[in-house]
């Protein structure tokens, strides 16, 4: 009996690990399909780590994707976390995907009149996460192909409204900084600045439902921007010229929402961090992957606009 017994638990931990690596192929492949291998660098290293992650679509209405090389783009919205407000959010949970540290990072915080270094952790958030006032926010943007990239901000009003179009990415578009390849990974806003959740308008002081986010995808630099700002604020854009690239780029274009699951919540690796800061490392293949992504009815390297709401919660 106790020879069947043995026999029989060595069945049950060879199907469990079975399973188990059947489940984490499944995994591999979801993330194959919406964020593929050659979308970074290779890692050098033999002991690199496996892909993790599965992305689930959240498109209000199914939509099939039958492009062979669709033109992507990858999100990630951070929420800056003191680390005891982390802790207290991941009570019971995981805040690392692996053994990978928490990055760190400082900011500065306005009390009164004067300006202190506060400790912080950025946290992934799901796109379409309830946005509360005074939130601190931060996003990183990755494009899986060479090109240059533009983020137009506008606020949406509570009666549905839309502020003028501001460029709030780059700062400077004669430079080369918004060039883009696989692997780069772009933070905004740039520096120790943040995004702070409003619920009014600071130009108008009409009540805020959100803000939506438009991102531009070019295989070239757009020509006859307007000149960046000596304080790099945002620029004023004019609403027929953004409505132009609207209508010549995402007019008629099929677009699938994914979020990755069983990721929101963990905190920034330091891995994704210096990414982040040195413009010379990329992401690889076993990094952290985007927690949204945009994947779009038109081929890889094709100009290309996205839009991204973000919503206030009352």
């Amino acid at each position: 009996m106790k020879n069947v017994s043995l026999i029989f638990s060595l069945i049950l931990s060879l199907c469990f690990a079975l399973l188990f690596q059947l489940a984490a192929l499944a995994q591999e492949e979801n993330s194959r399909r919406f964020w593929p291998p050659e979308f970074r660098p290779q890692a050098t290293t033999t002991n690199a780590k496996p892909r993790v992650g599965r992305y689930k679509s959240v498109t209000p209405r199914p939509v099939t994707i039958a492009q062979a090389e669709p033109a992507t783009l990858g999100v990630t919205l951070w929420l800056m976390r003191t680390p005891e407000e982390l802790k207290q959010a991941t009570s019971g949970s995981r805040a690392l995907s692996s053994n990978d540290e928490a990055a760190r990072i400082l900011l500065k915080k306005k009390v009164g009149n004067a300006e202190r270094d506060q400790e912080v952790i950025p946290q992934r958030i799901q796109a379409n996460t309830p946005l509360k006032q005074g939130q601190l926010l931060r996003l990183s943007v990755e494009v899986p192909q060479n090109g240059f990239l533009y983020v137009i901000d506008r606020e949406k009003y509570a009666d549905g409204k839309l502020s003028a179009p501001y460029l709030i990415y780059p700062s400077n578009p004669q430079g080369q900084e918004h060039a883009v390849k696989a692997g780069r990974t772009i933070e905004l806003p740039g520096g120790d600045n943040v995004f702070e959740v409003k619920l009014h308008s600071e130009e108008t002081h009409a009540a805020l439902a959100g803000e939506v986010l438009s991102f531009i995808v070019t295989p070239k630099p757009l020509e006859n921007l307007p000149r960046g700002n000596a304080d790099e604020s945002p620029i004023k854009l004019a609403e027929a010229q953004v409505a132009a690239w609207e209508k010549q780029w995402g007019k008629n274009m099929l677009v699938e929402q994914l979020e990755l699951e069983k990721s929101a919540g963990q905190a920034r690796t330091t891995t994704e961090q210096k990414a982040l800061t040195n413009a010379a490392q990329t992401l690889k293949q076993g990094d952290p992957l985007p927690q949204t992504v945009f994947r779009l009815s038109l081929k890889r390297g094709n100009p290309f606009i996205v839009q991204l709401p973000l919503r206030i919660g009352k």
